[in-house]
C-alpha cells in the first residue's frame, strides 16, 4: 500500500495547475453525485453530473498514466 501511495505522490508532484483543477473538478462532481443520490430533488440532472464525473475521471486517469509513461522514458 505504501508503494502505491509513493507512486501517486510522485505523479502528483508533477501536476500542473490545470491538472489540479481537473482533479478538483473530479472530486466536486463526485460530491455532487453523492448529494444528488441523498436527496430526491434534482434527479433530472443526474445523467449530466454522471457524464461530468466520468469524463473528468477518465481525463485525470489518462494524465496520470501519461505522467507515468513520461517518467519511464526519462529514466
Amino acid at each position: 500500500m505504501l508503494r502505491l501511495i509513493d507512486w501517486l505522490t510522485a505523479r502528483f508532484r508533477r501536476f500542473t495547475v490545470w491538472d489540479i483543477a481537473l482533479f478538483k473538478s473530479t472530486l466536486l462532481s463526485f460530491g455532487v453525485l453523492v448529494g444528488m443520490h441523498a436527496k430526491e430533488g434534482g434527479r433530472r440532472f443526474l445523467p449530466l453530473v454522471w457524464a461530468a464525473f466520468i469524463l473528468s475521471y477518465l481525463a485525470l486517469f489518462f494524465r496520470i498514466v501519461t505522467l507515468a509513461s513520461d517518467k519511464l522514458t526519462d529514466d
